[in-house]
């Protein structure tokens, strides 16, 4: 997906997207380590739903999958769509 992002995006487009998903990553990361944000609701959502237990890095997965993945379609939906090509 990576590819066709940066072959369809002009580079302030790209880069624009890189940013974004840079920012995603950090603030997840940050909400793991101080167990803040959305990891810490998904914790306690894997808690109550397995007797208990939680495993950090299931969370951390979970939320990188589910604030990246959005922001990658967003900008694959724009690079293939009329906007994106009436840019280039």
């Amino acid at each position: 997906m990576n590819r066709q992002l940066a072959e369809r995006l002009t580079k302030n487009e790209y880069l624009a997207h890189q940013v974004l998903v840079g920012l995603a990553a950090i603030w997840i990361f940050y909400g793991r380590f101080t167990q803040s944000g959305p990891v810490r609701w998904l914790d306690g959502l894997q808690a109550s739903l397995m007797d208990g237990d939680y495993y950090p890095m299931l969370s951390l997965v979970l939320c990188l999958a589910l604030f990246i993945v959005p922001i990658s379609g967003l900008f694959l939906w724009y690079a293939h769509s009329e906007y994106g090509k009436a840019e280039q």
